[in-house]
């Protein structure tokens, strides 16, 4: 499908995954109980309506991170987005949409968790039960030299009969107190486009 002409189909799917998940929830490990790993992203459909706004379907194929950081109001948590993608907050969740491409960037704090903890719990027999593979996973440094976990899982959306595959970039990082955990989620489609804008992006969390 080309990119340019498949916008219309890609905020389709994008409202899809992001009222959905692969199968089962997300589980991290803490002290043998198991609790979120797959987060649905509950967002309202507003953030999702079709725009007649053209700048809703540029992409910046660059990051450029001269742009004022975005602070998670009541932390001290931070993140650079990409061009063009706008910020929302909604019953709890904090992301940024790019209803465009289909795409979308979510922070969650987990407070009295550590990273560790929770990015242990993500193996790859772990996704297999959520539907759900492994892709990749190494260690990582954010842009201020905090050291981070960062993977990337894909799953597959059911979609105008089609089987369309997503990926999930996540990157988690902490202190003694608590774990930040950022994801990216796209479709692959769009993945030559927004893959390392998405990943620049995660980078940029501080706190």
């Amino acid at each position: 499908m080309n990119f340019s002409h498949g916008l219309t189909f890609l905020l389709y799917l994008h409202q899809i995954v992001l009222y959905s998940t692969p199968r089962g929830m997300m589980k991290y490990l803490l002290a043998g109980l198991a609790a979120l790993i797959f987060s649905a992203f509950a967002f309202s459909s507003v953030c999702f309506a079709q725009t007649t706004d053209k700048s809703e379907m540029l992409i910046d194929t660059t990051f450029h991170a001269f742009g004022d950081p975005f602070v998670i109001e009541g932390t001290d948590v931070s993140i650079i987005p990409p061009a063009y993608f706008m910020p929302f907050v909604q019953n709890g969740k904090i992301g940024f949409v790019h209803k465009g491409a289909g795409s979308t960037i979510q922070v969650q704090i987990l407070d009295s968790i550590l990273y560790t903890f929770v990015a242990a719990s993500f193996t790859p027999e772990e996704m297999l039960k959520q539907n759900a593979v492994l892709k990749e996973h190494g260690s990582i440094l954010t842009n201020s030299g905090q050291q981070a976990e960062f993977f990337i899982i894909s799953f597959f959306i059911k979609a105008l009969d089609k089987d369309v595959e997503y990926e999930r970039m996540m990157l988690l990082t902490g202190d003694y107190k608590r774990t930040v955990w950022v994801s990216a989620n796209y479709p692959i489609i769009a993945k030559p486009v927004v893959y390392s804008v998405l990943k620049e992006s995660l980078l940029t969390i501080e706190f």
